[in-house]
């Protein structure tokens, strides 16, 4: 197959095309397809985040932060996959990784919308509208890909977002702590 087909593919799963996600999961290239698809999206992701950092003057910061944006973006993939992988196993799902990976990957298709991130404001807007998308289309796979309902698969991927969201959270309020603290006494 083709990149021309994987982005394709990658479009149709993304527009919640049934049949298509059903052939990409059952497909026993589509782990393959899969990690060509993410490098793909990876590039589109970090020249846009290049561009940013070029027209904010740096040009050593916009390699530096290509190289992140492509490290962050297969840390989060392969460990992200993994553990809901484990979650739709935990609430009796049925699949296998390899397959799981190789939809899971095109629902990354919103973030070449990040090509665009450089935009100010309209950036972010877009980037906060992928990632709703992402999740919507994370929760189609792991439903298809682990033969789950809705309910589990939906359980299955808030799983992991509410516990980020509250380890950030987290953080933020310990941050936040700290710097008051040490105003309050003078120190900062």
């Amino acid at each position: 197959m083709g990149v021309k087909e994987i982005i394709g593919n990658a479009w149709k799963v993304a527009s919640f095309d049934d049949k298509t996600t059903d052939a990409v999961l059952k497909d026993s290239s589509s782990f393959k397809n899969g990690l060509i698809f993410l490098v793909l999206t990876a590039v589109v992701m970090s020249v846009g985040v290049g561009i940013f950092a070029i027209i904010s003057g740096s040009f050593v910061l916009a390699i530096v932060e290509i190289i992140a944006t492509i490290l962050m973006l297969l840390f989060g993939f392969f460990v992200g996959g993994a553990v809901l992988h484990g979650l739709a196993h935990l609430f009796k799902g049925k699949g296998s990784i390899t397959r799981f990976y190789g939809g899971y990957s095109h629902s990354y298709l919103p973030y070449w919308i990040g090509f665009f991130g450089f935009i100010p404001l309209l950036g972010l807007g877009l980037w906060v509208l992928a990632g709703l998308w992402h999740l919507i289309l994370t929760i189609n796979v792991v439903q298809k890909a682990y033969d789950l309902s809705l309910g589990r698969a939906l359980i299955v991927v808030l799983i992991p977002v509410v516990i980020v969201g509250i380890l950030i959270l987290s953080m933020g309020v310990a941050l936040l702590a700290l710097f008051f603290a040490g105003t309050a006494t003078g120190v900062a």
